[in-house]
């Protein structure tokens, strides 16, 4: 993200008069927008702490390091699913066009770049829904669970925590995360390295080589990959251990 506009944007010359204005009243909204945007990276990039972001928990407080990472893997799930194919009109010439025009600007690349820029410094919705899968349909107190601490201290054990999980998850590839919960009595991740399924998989999904508890997406994959790859390994699973695993992903 760069802080100043180009100039030969900025002063939006060689426009119509409707277009000049357009191009400077985006201008002064992204001037506007910038500082907020900055820190919003920042905690996309684990840069900032939360205190520097407008939420209420004092900066001393522990147990929130294991969130560490967290905001990357949203925004990234997110933007990974989101594809750009190309433009299809009902002319075969003018989409062969398109598609020259597509591919001479880089604008699957670049849709990548807005699509994940968007997700890290647009608005947010939150929604407050009755509770599902064991949780309270209403919340009537709670507790603070968390301990004073120092904050050299947090912060190395964050670093500490994010360099752990990027040496034990895939977190270079898309995925959904977890894919599968912990079965009563056993870890999924050694139940699936076991039935020889890393590396396996339908189409562009496949068994983590890193860590088989997750299922990543490594060449465009699908929803019918992702869904099929997961059939695979409950199939294999269950012949090898006797071990039904259950999504811990939510498919619907």
């Amino acid at each position: 993200m760069r802080r100043e506009i180009p100039s030969d944007i900025a002063g939006a010359s060689g426009l119509s008069p409707e277009d000049r204005q357009t191009v400077l009243c985006l201008c002064e909204t992204y001037r506007d927008r910038l500082a907020r945007n900055y820190l919003r990276r920042g905690y996309y990039l684990m840069h900032q702490r939360p205190k520097e972001l407008g939420i209420a928990v004092p900066p001393h407080l522990r147990k929130l390091e294991q969130v560490v990472g967290w905001p990357a893997k949203a925004v990234d799930s997110l933007a990974n699913r989101s594809q750009f194919d190309g433009f299809v009109t009902a002319d075969d010439s003018t989409t062969d066009a398109l598609a020259g025009v597509v591919l001479e600007n880089s604008l699957k690349r670049l849709y990548r770049q807005a699509v994940k820029s968007e997700l890290q410094c647009c608005c947010a919705f939150l929604t407050v829904t009755a509770g599902a899968g064991g949780e309270p349909g209403v919340i009537v107190s709670a507790k603070l669970a968390l301990a004073p601490g120092d904050p050299a201290e947090i912060g190395a054990q964050m670093q500490a925590l994010m360099e752990r999980r990027r040496a034990s998850q895939p977190l270079d590839l898309p995925s959904a995360g977890s894919t599968f919960k912990r079965p009563a009595g056993h870890f999924a991740g050694p139940l699936i390295e076991g039935a020889g399924l890393k590396g396996q998989g339908v189409g562009g999904a496949q068994v983590s080589e890193k860590h088989a508890g997750f299922v990543v997406n490594f060449d465009h994959a699908t929803a019918a990959d992702v869904l099929a790859t997961i059939g695979l390994v409950q199939k294999r699973v269950f012949e090898t251990s006797g071990v039904h695993l259950e999504p811990e992903v939510r498919i619907w």
